[in-house]
């Protein structure tokens, strides 16, 4: 029975290595857009290095076989994912101080939010019958978030020049946002099953 166990765990050790795409591919965006910058390249380069370091150690330690590990593991590499899209947006609106502040301040919140009541919007995802009020607030937030991608295109065709950069891409960058943000979201709500809350021993 451990056999079967076995074979059916190995084949997939180093599918983890997979998820390293989305901060890969994240990293290139942030690079290029809208131009090409080398420090980012070399900073994004050696955030990757690290990860894929810690890919290669959570592989070999088989800290796979346990899934609070393997949830912290996602959640990890998703997050990191996260910033490095907010990044990619924030370059694509000009590098704006107030926008990069705004962003970081709503990162902070979001995350100590996700993780302190990690619980109730876990609960709110899987069943939103359970907390139907935080499951509503947080439809409604993600669905306005998700209309910046179409009011960005209204507003850089109004403003013209404002933004140097091409309206595809102020698209995807507003796109971007709510993406980030609901991945993340998703995987804090994991970490119930990786730090227990007091809920728990209730």
């Amino acid at each position: 029975m451990a056999e079967v166990e076995k074979q059916k765990v190995k084949p997939m050790r180093w599918g983890y290595l997979g998820l390293l795409i989305l901060p890969s591919v994240a990293s290139l965006a942030a690079a290029a857009s809208p131009v090409w910058s080398q420090a980012f390249a070399w900073g994004f380069a050696s955030i990757i290095t690290l990860l894929f370091i810690y890919s290669v150690v959570f592989i070999l330690l088989k800290q796979y076989e346990q899934e609070p590990l393997r949830l912290l593991y996602g959640t990890i590499v998703i997050n990191i994912s996260t910033v490095i899209i907010l990044i990619a947006s924030w370059r694509v609106f000009n590098e704006n101080i107030w926008l990069g502040l705004l962003l970081l301040s709503l990162f902070i919140c979001h995350v100590t939010f996700g993780i302190t009541h990690r619980k109730r919007v876990n609960d709110a995802i899987r069943d939103p019958k359970k907390h139907p009020t935080l499951h509503r607030v947080y439809k409604r937030i993600i669905i306005l978030l998700a209309l910046l991608g179409p009011a960005s295109y209204g507003l850089s065709v109004a403003l013209g020049s404002y933004f140097a950069t091409d309206t595809i891409l102020i698209v995807f960058a507003s796109l971007g946002i709510p993406f980030a943000f609901f991945l993340s979201l998703i995987t804090l709500s994991s970490l119930t099953f990786v730090l227990p809350t007091n809920e728990d021993h209730e």
